[in-house]
């Protein structure tokens, strides 16, 4: 997938967003921080279930270190909480499952907690 490349969608507010892409799934999420490109675009999303997968590709720079500048950012965002990763391992793969919750957004909370 290019790094280059937006999810487009025609909704502003997305209550909940499965992403299993093999992979593929740090240029999706990177897309959600502050000035990413669906913020830019004022898309919310409201949760994510996500499978953040571990060197799939055996890339140079690991979805280790992806992973970590990931949480790092939604640190920094303070938009999203990430609640119960667990690390799996399924056959030859290895993956983070996670639940990502934004936080920062009345409407969403609204609908989690209300």
């Amino acid at each position: 997938m290019n790094e280059g490349r937006d999810l487009s969608t025609k909704k502003k507010k997305i209550d909940v967003l499965w992403i299993d892409v093999e992979g593929h799934e740090y240029p999706i999420l990177n897309q959600l921080h502050h000035n990413g490109a669906l913020d830019k675009k004022g898309v919310v999303v409201c949760q994510m279930n996500v499978e953040m997968h571990k060197d799939t590709f055996k890339e140079e720079q690991g979805e280790t270190k992806k992973f970590h500048d990931f949480v790092w950012k939604v640190l920094e965002d303070r938009r999203y909480v990430m609640l119960k990763p667990v690390f799996v391992r399924y056959m030859a793969k290895r993956f983070i499952r996670t639940f990502i919750v934004n936080v920062a957004d009345k409407e969403c909370t609204d609908l989690f907690l209300s």
